[in-house]
């Protein structure tokens, strides 16, 4: 048996890193202070490894969040992201709801005060494989074009920006709050999903959205009017989505098992995934097909699914060490 030796000399090589990402910045009263260079993120003057644990406070019991923000905590996580799903606040137009499970307010001061940071995926449109991705069933019926500048359908999210806006108040990073960051939409112009109420009958679908960045840019102003005012902006950049790094910082993931190639019935075992191969994400590569230089910003993720939530036909027993593989892969 022939054995082979390889070895690899990475004494002489450098990385150019420059700050980036200039209007994507912010300092609390106490000085403490976020930035970006094209190849991480920064606080206080140092490199920052921002590990993220998504928790949907709405979705859980509220006796029990601060249980498992502990255990977050405990198992490394400093920056909790959640979606604030509009039809769980809005089910019936003109009413919203904060309370119980649906206390957002409640949610953000137990991650402050655990030393958690949050970012706020305030949608409008979320996904989330939620009924209509978070759009309530009264918007159906409204004559206007979703996830677009449509003026009817802008000035619905305004109330509801403004809504989020009056529960968060006080609680971001510039007034010495957790709420470091607000995601815009989410895979714009890249994903729609069914209208509920449609389902078994017109099968009408929620478009993924039109208008590019002009929309994106009128969602931030709208979070900003609102109140909303984070050091980060962020938006998912996979699948064409749009994403410009003059608005959002650009987000990237990957998932250990796919739901969606279930969609074809034909498929009866998951295949090997390309999601475990080691590559350089300075440069477009599977998944990674970004509309900017991908040297001048830096990579980051906001998907990584170890598996899926238990929704619609799918069940997945997944061994949990492929989590931590393709974590260490991205």
């Amino acid at each position: 048996m022939k054995i082979f030796e390889h070895s690899i000399d990475l004494r002489n090589q450098k990385s150019d890193i420059q700050p980036a990402l200039p209007q994507l910045h912010g300092k609390d009263p106490q000085g403490d202070e976020f930035s970006f260079t094209n190849h991480y993120m920064v606080r206080n003057n140092h490199p920052f490894f921002g590990i993220c644990g998504e928790f949907h406070f709405s979705r859980y019991n509220c006796d029990e969040w601060e249980d498992e923000l502990i255990k977050m905590k405990m198992a490394g996580i400093n920056i909790v992201p959640t979606y604030v799903i509009w039809n769980h606040h809005e089910e019936i137009k003109g009413h919203f709801d904060w309370t119980g499970n649906k206390d957002l307010r409640r949610f953000i001061l137990l991650c402050k005060k655990h030393s958690i940071d949050v970012i706020l995926r305030i949608g409008p449109w979320d996904h989330g494989e939620a009924r209509n991705g978070g759009f309530p069933d009264w918007l159906y019926a409204e004559p206007l074009v979703t996830r677009s500048n449509d003026k009817r359908y802008l000035g619905y999210v305004k109330k509801l920006y403004d809504e989020i806006g009056k529960q968060v108040h006080g609680l971001f990073f510039k007034d010495g709050g957790p709420i470091i960051g607000i995601q815009l939409e989410n895979e714009f112009q890249h994903a729609g999903a069914a209208w509920e109420i449609t389902t078994g009958t017109s099968g009408e679908w929620i478009p993924s959205g039109s208008d590019g960045n002009e929309h994106i840019k009128t969602l931030k102003k709208l979070a900003q009017d609102a109140g909303m005012i984070a050091p980060i902006y962020t938006g998912t950049g996979w699948g064409g989505a749009v994403a410009h790094t003059d608005t959002v910082l650009p987000l990237w993931g990957g998932y250990a098992f796919w739901p969606w190639i279930f969609y074809d019935k034909t498929i009866k075992k998951h295949p090997a995934t390309p999601e475990y191969i080691y590559r350089d994400y300075r440069y477009p590569t599977y998944n990674f097909d970004p509309q900017y230089d991908p040297k001048k910003i830096p990579y980051a993720a906001c998907e990584m699914g170890g598996g899926m939530t238990v929704f619609y036909s799918y069940r997945f027993k997944l061994p949990y060490q492929s989590v931590d593989a393709m974590t260490n892969v991205k």
